[in-house]
């Protein structure tokens, strides 16, 4: 295969990017990002980002969980199924786990079929990126102004 030159090094994915695919981790966008897995181009997920996906998804989770539970009070009411068989299916529709838990092993399971890091903004707030910026400015400038506004 021919060496292709970049002018990038790293990419990230916006949290815009992964609400707007549904978090559907296996299809789409997001599955294609997998050819990065092995290639010289690093995928960073600052934490920033990671964090804000994790709450959304939790909020997600949280809500599904609220839906299923309504709707297995409902079927126990309105259809008259028996409380035995109630309890069946809200075991088999259930997940353990706190919902910023499941989030989290969510997202660092597709980081980890991605081949992503996590990038802590702790740590590296005084790093200097290319453009002679810090890491930390560059988060700054983000929030308030996000890049598709450049």
């Amino acid at each position: 295969m021919e060496n292709i030159a970049l002018d990038f090094g790293a990419i990230t994915i916006d949290n815009s990017i992964l609400k707007g695919e549904g978090y559907k981790f296996n299809e789409g966008l997001l599955n294609q990002m997998v050819q990065f897995a092995n290639s010289p181009v690093r995928v960073i997920q600052s934490d920033i980002i990671h964090n804000e996906a994790k709450k959304h998804i939790a909020h997600e989770i949280k809500n599904s969980r609220i839906v299923i539970e309504q709707a297995l009070r409902s079927a126990s009411k309105q259809l008259k199924i028996a409380k035995k068989d109630i309890t069946a299916a809200s075991e088999l529709l259930s997940v353990s786990g706190e919902e910023l838990e499941i989030a989290d092993e969510r997202l660092k399971k597709y980081y980890a079929r991605i081949g992503a890091e996590i990038l802590e903004s702790k740590g590296r707030a005084r790093h200097l990126t290319r453009d002679g910026g810090t890491v930390l400015n560059t988060f700054k400038n983000y929030l308030i102004r996000p890049p598709w506004l450049f």
